[in-house]
C-alpha cells in the first residue's frame, strides 16, 4: 500500500511538474510573438512614413484600405 501511494504521489508530481512547465513555455511563446509582432508594426509603420511623405497614397495601399 505504501509503495502504490508512494508511486501515485510521483505520478501527481510529474503531471504538476508538466503543468508548470507547460504554462511557462505557452507565456513565453505568447509573450516572445507579441512582442515581436509589436516590434515589426512600429518598424513597418516607421519605413512608411518618409514614403507616405513623398506618395500620399502609400499608407492606404499598405493597409489594403
Amino acid at each position: 500500500m505504501a509503495r502504490e501511494r508512494a508511486h501515485e504521489n510521483f505520478v501527481e508530481q510529474v503531471i504538476e511538474a508538466q503543468e508548470i512547465e507547460r504554462r511557462r513555455l505557452a507565456s513565453d511563446i505568447h509573450d516572445g510573438i507579441t512582442q515581436r509582432l509589436i516590434t515589426l508594426a512600429y518598424r513597418l509603420d516607421a519605413a512608411a512614413r518618409p514614403c507616405a511623405m513623398t506618395r500620399p497614397g502609400i499608407r492606404t495601399t499598405r493597409r489594403g484600405t
